[in-house]
């Protein structure tokens, strides 16, 4: 239903009295037709906010709007039909009025199915809005289950940084003992080649007295008289040659043996640094520092 501030927009203002007359209650009404029908733009003003309310509401306030105006006009005419005659043809233009009311009711309430129309895809967005919302709401609780390891690993990561920290002057005092290693190991294996040249020179010195032994054996087998003597001769020159013969295999052994531990220290020697490497490291896990 109007309010009474819906019936100030129509422009049913009561005019003020001038000082020294008195107006009667016929001509307060007559002035008050007189200036609604003067100021048109007044009804134009009250049917654009009633328009734009009853669409909010939706178009079924309208319609009751446009009954209720229709029921105000009826009552305003009444008043009218107490009037003077020549006041009778007011009510025209309150019939004028109410025609385009009329009119505006049907395209009022066609507005209704569009409103409606619109509800379904409104209500068909809602669905997927809401499950959209239920995996992201899902989601919530072990993002917050993973906050708490997270945090618990900061002091297991800062830990192992301080010990890799005091790890780093051991590997690098390591690494120098390895380098101080290598000075050692080179030299051994200069005095293995220095070694060969002289082994080789035994070989053919041996060699050469194989040769002269054999020389030696030829003659003493077209003599007869000193044939003893020069067998015992030869005998103890062949344990000479045994002895010396022993001495060198002994010396090749020596050199194969040495040529053995050279090449077993070079290879402990390149697995030393990460063994003692990772028996620190185990060593530093397995005594935390305390704090």
């Amino acid at each position: 239903f109007a309010s009474v501030e819906d019936a100030g927009a129509w422009g049913w203002k009561k005019a003020k009295p001038k000082s020294g007359t008195r107006e009667s209650d016929e001509e307060k009404v007559e002035k008050d037709l007189v200036d609604s029908i003067v100021e048109p733009e007044k009804v134009g003003r009250f049917l654009f906010k009633r328009t734009v309310k009853t669409i909010e509401s939706p178009a079924l306030g309208i319609s009751a709007s446009i009954r209720e105006l229709e029921k105000r006009i009826g009552e305003l005419q009444k008043p009218i039909n107490k009037l003077p005659p020549q006041l009778n043809d007011l009510s025209e233009p309150l019939k004028d009025i109410s025609k385009p009311l009329n009119t505006l009711q049907k395209p009022i309430a066609s507005l209704g199915q569009p409103i409606r129309d619109l509800k379904q895809p409104i209500e068909k967005l809602e669905k997927p809005i809401t499950n959209l919302e239920r995996p992201i709401t899902s989601l919530e609780a072990p993002i917050g289950d993973l906050k708490a390891p997270i945090t618990n690993l900061k002091a297991p990561i800062s830990s192992v940084g301080s010990s890799i920290g005091q790890i780093k002057p051991a590997v690098s005092s390591l690494s120098h003992s390895t380098e101080a290693l290598n000075a050692p190991l080179k030299v051994l294996s200069r005095s293995t080649t220095d070694l060969r040249q002289p082994l080789g020179n035994i070989d053919t010195q041996l060699k050469g007295l194989n040769g002269e032994l054999g020389g030696v054996r030829k003659p003493l087998e077209g003599l007869s008289q000193p044939i003893d003597k020069l067998s015992v001769s030869v005998d103890k020159l062949e344990g000479k040659v045994d002895k010396l013969a022993g001495s060198i295999a002994e010396i090749g052994f020596s050199v194969k043996l040495l040529c053995f531990l050279i090449g077993l220290v070079i290879v402990v020697s390149s697995f030393a640094v990460p063994v003692a490497l990772f028996f620190l490291i185990r060593r530093k896990k397995g005594h935390p520092k305390k704090v």
